[in-house]
């Protein structure tokens, strides 16, 4: 996961205790990792989306758009759907 959010090591964290509440809770270890994959997979991949996105603009922008970037992202910024994107690890509440 690309370190723009910071949020490498809280998602890591959130994977590995879940993980261990899924095996925890049956003896059939390959059912509990689909059960595991299945409810925390799209949490994940959202949050290395968004800090990918988030590294692209910040380090990869065209250097002549750039005062282009500057006027447009405060107000992206303040939209709800770029709050709840750039949110979705730490709004996360694992289901397992």
């Amino acid at each position: 996961m690309a370190p723009n959010l910071g949020q490498g090591a809280g998602v890591a964290i959130v994977n590995a205790t879940v993980l261990a509440r899924a095996v925890s809770q049956t003896e059939d270890v390959p059912a509990a990792l689909k059960r595991w994959e299945s409810a925390e997979r799209a949490y994940v991949d959202r949050t290395q989306t968004m800090s990918h996105l988030d590294g692209v603009v910040g380090t990869r922008w065209p250097h002549k758009l750039l005062s282009l970037r500057s006027r447009i992202l405060p107000y992206l910024a303040r939209t709800d759907l770029l709050q709840r994107n750039l949110r979705v690890a730490v709004d996360h509440v694992p289901e397992i």
